[in-house]
């Protein structure tokens, strides 16, 4: 489709864009990646609790949800209250991306009574939209099974791309032996009670808890909330990044946790639930069960997976048959060689700029999953990527630049759960 002004819209009340969860650092990684894909956004959420908030600049238009305006196209994330998205849709007739991170009816009514209407809302939400992207497989097969089209299975994103300074950090700590890792509020679904029985089955291991949660307990650090710039440098210092969520997790679940985790490098330890796909599994019940879970981890080299926001919001626009992973690259060097997402890269201020990639298995060649362009190459970044083959469908695109990417209002995509 044509169009640049998008409309980002979240009436969830419990996601303003200041918050500090991981639904809130989700909606600030979708607006900036397509502020930098050179899109005009328009932000539209609840107004922010100030406690707490993430008070941090973005490159958005701030808008009331009384007053939408008329954009190109519409972003929205599935919540309980919505409604507008589907109204603004039908008024102008415009294409609508509806963004689904949880059955929303269900995951309320695990904490609250429901409506018929609230119901009838998601029902008409999913069924209207022109294209659903689903953070999960889960939820993709969820959306489908409810009558919604052009179904694309996105996982979430990460801003903690840049390489992380483990010497340095673990030094600043005083840390000598292994070290976990923890972000997160401490909600029931987390499994965070587990915590300090863990510690004392795994003696020679210490906690460092990033986030509301509480771990009573001699070997565990709590920091609290600390600034996203900073995140890469403690994920880095880590040797395992835990995802103890319960048995009984509900089954949608998909913690962006596990994202930055993997972006440092750390594996993600926990038990297979929800959509948690571990790197290293504990295998039965009890504390005692993490204890070869945690020496497997430590033992395992360490491989930074990096996945962008901009390559989510690639992954959500690229038109169908065409490899995303370019389309985020090109996303990027659209924006004007800007990388969104960190304050203190190396320096970009020179004569001759280029562009570098993540070398997370150290062979010299780059994986095309983020960029950063700049005078020099960050630690363990480089200059060569591999190319993979880019299947246009017979379409003849060469991919989508800010004017002809976007959900189509024909539906095109195909129906059905699609995984990209």
């Amino acid at each position: 489709m044509n169009g640049r002004r998008v409309l980002l819209l979240c009436e969830d009340r419990g996601v303003p864009a200041e918050g500090p969860s991981g639904a809130s650092a989700h909606l600030r990684g979708v607006a900036r990646a397509l502020a930098a894909a050179g899109y005009e956004v328009s932000l539209a959420t609840p107004p922010a609790d100030a406690r707490g908030a993430q008070l941090e600049a973005l490159p958005v238009e701030r808008r009331p949800l009384d007053d939408l305006g008329r954009p190109d196209w519409i972003w929205e994330r599935l919540c309980v209250e919505g409604h507008r998205g589907p109204a603004l849709q039908r008024r102008f007739d415009l294409p609508r991306l509806l963004e689904v991170n949880a059955p929303v009816v269900a995951e309320r009514q695990r904490v609250a009574r429901v409506t018929a209407d609230d119901t009838r809302r998601e029902a008409h939400a999913l069924a209207t939209a022109t294209r659903v992207i689903a953070v999960s497989r889960w939820l993709g097969d969820w959306c489908a099974a409810r009558g919604a089209r052009a179904v694309r299975v996105v996982p979430n994103g990460t801003d903690a791309l840049r390489p992380g300074d483990r010497p340095g950090t673990r030094a600043r700590l005083r840390v000598e032996g292994p070290l976990a890792c923890f972000i997160g509020a401490g909600r029931p679904w987390q499994g965070v009670t587990e915590l300090a029985d863990v510690l004392d089955a795994a003696p020679d291991w210490s906690l460092l808890v990033l986030g509301d949660a509480v771990v009573r307990h001699p070997r565990a650090r709590l920091l609290g909330r600390v600034p996203r710039g900073v995140l890469p440098d403690l994920l880095a210092a880590a040797d395992a990044g835990l995802a103890p969520m319960p048995a009984d997790a509900p089954p949608w679940l998909c913690p962006l946790k596990a994202c930055d985790y993997r972006a440092q490098g750390v594996p993600v330890v926990g038990r297979a639930v929800a959509d948690l796909d571990p790197d290293i599994a504990v295998q039965g019940t009890g504390s005692a069960a993490w204890v070869p879970a945690l020496d497997a981890a430590r033992a395992t080299p360490r491989r930074p997976r990096p996945r962008s926001w901009a390559q989510v919001v690639a992954d959500a626009l690229a038109p169908d048959g065409y490899t995303s992973s370019m389309v985020a690259l090109l996303l990027l060097l659209l924006a004007g060689c800007k990388n969104p997402f960190a304050d203190d890269d190396p320096p970009r201020d020179c004569a001759t700029r280029s562009a570098f990639y993540p070398d997370s298995d150290g062979d010299g060649i780059g994986e095309p999953t983020a960029v950063f362009v700049g005078c020099t190459a960050p630690d363990g970044w480089v200059s060569s990527v591999t190319t993979p083959p880019t299947d246009t469908g017979g379409s003849g695109a060469t991919g989508p630049t800010p004017t002809d990417t976007g959900p189509t209002g024909t539906g095109s995509g195909g129906s059905g759960a699609r995984r990209p």
